[in-house]
Order: C-alpha cells, then sequence, then structure tokens
C-alpha cells in the first residue's frame, strides 16, 4: 500500500511487514513485535512498567492493528509490541525480485547488550538463545520456537541489520544479480551463521530523495 509520505511493504499474506515513512534523515521509527494475543500485550505492558521501563503509547500505530504497547529501552529502542497482523493479503504476487518468505529478525546495535537483553527479557519475556563470553553479541528467542526473533551487537545505539528469510540460497544469488545491475555490490557475504546452518548476504540501502 502506498499513500503521500508511507509505503507498506509485504512478502506473504501479513498486511504489512515493513513500513517506510518519508523523512529528512535516516532513521528507525520503532520496531514492532507480534505478540500472540491482546492479553500477552497487557502483559508485556505490566512488566515493562515494573522493570522501570518508559511506556510511550498505547495506541497502535495503524488502525488495523488491535491493540499495541510502545515502550523504550534504557538505551532509546522504541519496541512495539501488538496483536496478531490481518493476514490480508495474497500468498502469490508478480513482480520482480526474490520474492522472500518474510522479514526474519531484526539486529539491533547497543552500547550495552547484556543490558538491552535484560531489559528485552523483563518486558517481553524473550529468552537469551545464545552470546559470545562478553556479551559482545547476543541472540534472544520468541514463542514461535524460531533460534532468534532479536539480536544485539555491541556498537553505538541504533539498528545493526534487518533480515528476510528466502527459500534457498537462490534467493541471494538473485538480490546480488540484481546488485550487479545497479552497478552496487554487497556489504558482506556470502557467509554463514555461526553454527553454519544457514547462508546470507547483507546490503545497504541507498537513500532516495
Amino acid at each position: 500500500m502506498r499513500e503521500s509520505d508511507i509505503i507498506m511493504l509485504t512478502s506473504n499474506q501479513r498486511h504489512a511487514e515493513m513500513i517506510l515513512y518519508r523523512a529528512g534523515e535516516n532513521s528507525l521509527r520503532r520496531v514492532g513485535l507480534e505478540a500472540v494475543d491482546a492479553d500477552a500485550v497487557d502483559k508485556v505492558r505490566e512488566r515493562a512498567e515494573a522493570a522501570g521501563l518508559r511506556i510511550i503509547s498505547t495506541t497502535p500505530s495503524f488502525p488495523f492493528i488491535r491493540k499495541a504497547v510502545t515502550f523504550l529501552t534504557s538505551e532509546g529502542h522504541a519496541i512495539e509490541v501488538h496483536t496478531p497482523m490481518p493476514l490480508d493479503q495474497p500468498l502469490r504476487y508478480h513482480g520482480p525480485g526474490a520474492h522472500p518468505r518474510f522479514l526474519d529478525h531484526i539486529n539491533f546495535a547497543a552500547v550495552n547488550p547484556r543490558q538491552f537483553a535484560e531489559e528485552m527479557h523483563a518486558a517481553t519475556g524473550l529468552l537469551l538463545t545464545e552470546r559470545t563470553t562478553g556479551y559482545e553479541i547476543m541472540w534472544m528467542r520468541a514463542a514461535d520456537g524460531r533460534h532468534h526473533a532479536v539480536a544485539a551487537v555491541k556498537g553505538n545505539t541504533g539498528v545493526h541489520h534487518i533480515s528476510w528469510e528466502f527459500e534457498s540460497i537462490r534467493g541471494l544469488q538473485t538480490i546480488a544479480d540484481g546488485l550487479t545491475v545497479e552497478e552496487r555490490g554487497l556489504v558482506w557475504g556470502r557467509g554463514v551463521t555461526v553454527r553454519a546452518t544457514t547462508s546470507f548476504s547483507i546490503t545497504s540501502i541507498p537513500r532516495v530523495s
């Protein structure tokens, strides 16, 4: 969906997976985490308040979301926990590109990843899956049972990367081929994860005026 200052993107039946806003600078508005139901959203609000985290909104970002709560980590990451996104989009669609399956995870950057992990666990119940010895990078899993939905790497507060999952490595090859046409390249890749179970590559998105 496209409006004057908003573009909603999805790669599956979910109403939206990534939402782009027109802005004068490169920034992240907030990150959405889907709760299992409305009661879970209420629980997150209670837990965030008990952990001393600031609640900045209890109004969903969009009218198609039934209930939501948005809180800030101590470093200022804005996290919106919301009820399930409507499944009102076609599963199959036309168009060029690699057609990812879904938005898989987001890696934050945090000055103190350990504190970030403790706050996310306290507020949302996310569990630590793995970490390095000094918390230089850590991964946290949600109720879907996947290895991680959220991660954090030590660095200046912000976002390190956003990950889309593809059916196979062919999707990464399609992206790489497209980048050469645009005279762009990969920032990193092809690589493999810590457990060598999945392959990945990383590219950057140029600013569009």
